[in-house]
């Protein structure tokens, strides 16, 4: 069974964050803030194929203004993943997609796809993203003249700069 771990920070303002983890709408853990830190461990042992994570922020009254919760990093099996995975999900408020979808100060959603094996699909994920940076370190004729014109065009820039 794989398990996804979350680390959060938060404010207490007249009472702790509360927060609802679903995966294909079924509950699977709730959690109720009683310190500035927390780490939340979700098991996923799903059918292989697409799925939706969404972590609801919940309880937040008018009374609670400066209340937030802060999604802070996500680990697989106890491996950090990088900023760019958690910032591919997106944090809802009345249906409308908040910018800092990672600080949560309203009651809303963060909803995250992905896809099982869920270590596989990230993988897949990580390659597609970086691949095109990757290609320059290919081994290939054409991608080493590339590099090597890039960082000749380099040298000659700072060649350039006069102090």
């Amino acid at each position: 069974m794989t398990v996804l771990t979350f680390k959060f920070s938060s404010t207490e303002c007249n009472g702790w964050p509360k927060l609802r983890f679903c995966v294909d709408d079924d509950v699977l853990v709730e959690y109720d803030f009683d310190s500035d830190t927390a780490s939340v461990d979700i098991p996923l042992d799903l059918i292989d194929g697409n799925h939706v994570l969404e972590i609801e922020r919940y309880g937040k009254t008018d009374n609670q203004t400066n209340q937030l919760v802060t999604l802070e990093d996500i680990y697989i099996q106890d491996v950090r993943l990088p900023d760019w995975f958690k910032s591919s999900g997106t944090f809802y408020f009345h249906d409308q997609a908040i910018q800092s979808g990672l600080i949560w100060h309203p009651n809303g959603k963060f909803i995250l796809n992905f896809c099982t094996p869920i270590i596989n699909w990230f993988v897949d994920q990580r390659l597609e993203r970086w691949g095109p940076i990757e290609s320059l370190f290919n081994p290939s004729q054409h991608n080493k003249q590339r590099l090597y014109q890039s960082l000749a065009e380099f040298e000659q820039e700072l060649n350039d700069v006069k102090v």
